[in-house]
């Protein structure tokens, strides 16, 4: 456990740093100078069908039903209602702080044309870090459902993947610079770490609580 807890404290102090990196970085308009090289590379590798494909994973749409489909597993099936809690704050709170820092920043979104319909500034990516938060707690909870190392590397990876893609798929729609998306991740990076550890902290607290409570 303890090499568990030093890998999420440097995951999480990496994001820190990466993100004030990015957001001391951005202008007022435009790109930075890493933003151009990257849109080119992931406007040329990713299009047609598996556009549309993660651009849904990446969308309010995916999200959503991804959510429930969560939700039902986490009520009905582990009957895990701390998780229910936990999930559900981390990304109604992650909304919350993404839109603060939305208006913080006030960046613009890319002048070019946007392939879907955005209403929102762009820095940091609210589907990244929405999306990241979503995906990373599903996974999470699920690695704790199977014990077996692969199961959970196959778990890691396909989070991994589809927050990759779909993350990148902002940049290939035209709605996000990738610096916006890459800030999105690293503030998802921050909160789901800190909300792991809350219900971490809160499981071992009700399991402690019953042990008192049990008749001697």
């Amino acid at each position: 456990m303890g090499n568990i807890h030093s890998k999420r404290l440097v995951a999480g102090i990496a994001a820190v740093l990466a993100y004030l990196y990015l957001s001391s970085s951005i202008p007022t308009e435009g790109p930075i100078p890493l933003d151009k090289p990257i849109s080119d590379v992931v406007k040329k590798t990713i299009g047609g069908g598996w556009l549309d494909v993660f651009s849904l994973l990446g969308s309010t749409k995916g999200f959503a039903i991804v959510a429930v489909m969560v939700l039902i597993w986490l009520g009905f099936k582990r009957k895990d209602y701390l998780a229910i809690g936990v999930f559900v704050f981390a990304l109604l709170s992650g909304y919350i702080v993404n839109s603060f820092l939305k208006d913080w920043h006030n960046r613009p979104r890319p002048a070019s044309e946007h392939l879907v319909e955005v209403t929102t500034l762009s820095f940091p990516s609210g589907n990244a870090m929405i999306g990241f938060i979503l995906y990373s707690l599903t996974a999470y909870y699920l690695m704790k459902t199977f014990q077996s190392g692969l199961s959970r590397f196959v778990i890691g990876l396909g989070a991994f993947l589809i927050i990759f893609f779909y993350g990148a798929s902002r940049v290939a729609l035209n709605v996000h610079y990738p610096s916006d998306v890459m800030a999105g991740f690293a503030i998802g990076v921050v909160w789901t770490v800190s909300w792991i550890y809350i219900y971490e902290a809160l499981s071992r607290k009700f399991k402690n609580n019953k042990k008192i409570s049990l008749p001697v």
